[in-house]
């Protein structure tokens, strides 16, 4: 069974501040990444990281990161394992300033989308997995590599990748989170009845 999931880093705000800023309160309970809906943990690279199970979840939305980056630069990741879709993005001063998305399914294996100004790592990143790709069978392989190349990317900002052992954080060490009315997460999820 494959994952699906949604998740962003913030870097230079505090969890508290985030915390009031969308609407987010700890549970007290803790757990594994996917043990609840939401989670939060302080990332030894002293970036924040909320994870939320579905990966179109609405922290990704253009105006959470837009209001969320005007002050921080954020890192976000959307993960859908059954399709074979990953996406990461940058945004900073309340704009995208890159995303790499490979979409599998039917637009293949070899699929890659950037968009933006990536930075100058993901050409080294881009070039080592579509050859080991090649190397095992290209677009005919049993296995997709390309899928890696923006989770890949994303990790080496923040130093986190949903499948791998995070060094210095405990695998049951993520705070479950519950979404509050008011904030700026709840404002942008409401419920599906609600069409004004």
């Amino acid at each position: 069974m494959g994952v699906s999931l949604s998740w962003i880093a913030i870097e230079g705000k505090s969890s508290e501040a985030l915390h009031s800023q969308l609407g987010l309160s700890e549970t007290g309970e803790q757990g594994g990444v996917l043990d609840f809906p939401m989670v939060g943990l302080t990332l030894p690279s002293g970036w924040y990281l909320l994870v939320a199970k579905g990966c179109d979840h609405k922290m990704l939305s253009d105006r959470v990161l837009g209001n969320l980056s005007s002050e921080a630069s954020v890192i976000g990741c959307s993960v859908e394992e059954h399709v074979m879709f990953s996406s990461a993005m940058l945004w900073r001063e309340g704009g995208r300033i890159w995303s790499i998305r490979h979409r599998g399914g039917d637009y293949g294996i070899m699929d890659l989308v950037a968009d933006g100004e990536p930075p100058s790592s993901f050409d080294q990143l881009r070039a080592e997995f579509f050859s080991k790709q090649q190397l095992e069978g290209g677009e005919s392989a049993d296995v997709d590599l390309i899928f890696d190349i923006p989770l890949e990317l994303a990790k080496s900002f923040v130093g986190f990748k949903h499948d791998e052992k995070t060094p210095d954080v405990e695998d049951d060490g993520f705070r479950a989170l519950r979404l509050e009315l008011g904030g700026f997460l709840a404002e942008a999820t409401k419920p599906w009845w609600k069409i004004w």
